[in-house]
């Protein structure tokens, strides 16, 4: 095939394929801060409009930065909601979740980390479901692959009946777009500002919608329509069906 280059996740993978004579790279980015570098690498690589495209985004990801940071200036911790997000990519329940810089965008918003305490956790460490349950989270987001089933079992799921934001409503499903937007990817301003409007609707002077359009057709090159993220925002597949199967 002639390949110049090869995105391998995995450093001996890499070496490997460099055994062969054949050029391998591993990027793998895992909170905010290593996606801009992931960005800028990838930029640098391929060059031209690539890096025209990486510098602006990295840009536009330090803006948002620097907007979330004033909007919330006057807000006190104390007064900040928390937040919990359930990681619905392979439907494994209500359960699993990132910890600590994988979810720095939560913060960004202006949540409060439910899991917060577990920043460093390991396989040895992870809180129990008592644990978590305790935290009593104001808010849900839900993100994935399995975001809507995810969402029709947590209401169903007696454990979480009595917690905080099940009683009053405030679940939330996060869109997909090009990937999940929860994902480790270019989506970070477009989530950062979706989950500011769920925690601060009283604060939201922008259309979240208009906004999303506009990132796709800048750094996508992809011109949605009105009914294409209508099923973005309700993380439907482009045809109305479901993302996920049984």
């Amino acid at each position: 095939m002639n390949t110049d280059i090869i995105f391998v996740p995995s450093r001996e993978r890499a070496v490997a394929l460099r055994e062969k004579g054949i050029c391998a790279l591993t990027i793998r980015y895992y909170n905010p801060d290593e996606v801009v570098a992931a960005a800028e690498m990838l930029g640098q690589i391929f060059g031209g409009t690539a890096r025209t495209k990486s510098e602006a985004w990295i840009k536009n990801f330090n803006t948002v930065r620097e907007d979330m940071s004033d909007r919330l200036s006057g807000i006190a911790e104390i007064d900040k909601p928390v937040a919990y997000e359930i990681l619905a990519d392979k439907g494994r329940g209500p359960f699993r979740t990132y910890y600590g810089d994988n979810q720095a965008w939560l913060s960004y918003a202006g949540g409060i980390l439910a899991t917060k305490d577990y920043a460093d956790a390991t396989s040895q460490a992870m809180p129990t479901e008592e644990a978590i349950l305790a935290t009593n989270p104001d808010i849900i987001f839900i993100g994935g692959t399995y975001a809507t089933k995810e969402y029709a079992d947590l209401l169903d799921n007696e454990m979480w009946e009595n917690v905080t934001a099940v009683e009053n409503g405030n679940i939330f499903i996060e869109p997909t777009g090009a990937t999940a937007w929860n994902t480790c990817s270019t989506n970070y301003p477009l989530l950062i500002y979706y989950c500011f409007s769920c925690m601060y609707p009283d604060k939201v002077d922008f259309d979240m919608k208009e906004m999303a359009h506009d990132f796709y057709l800048e750094y996508y090159e992809i011109d949605f329509s009105d009914e294409q993220l209508e099923l973005m925002f309700r993380s439907k597949a482009p045809d109305g069906t479901e993302l996920w199967t049984e």
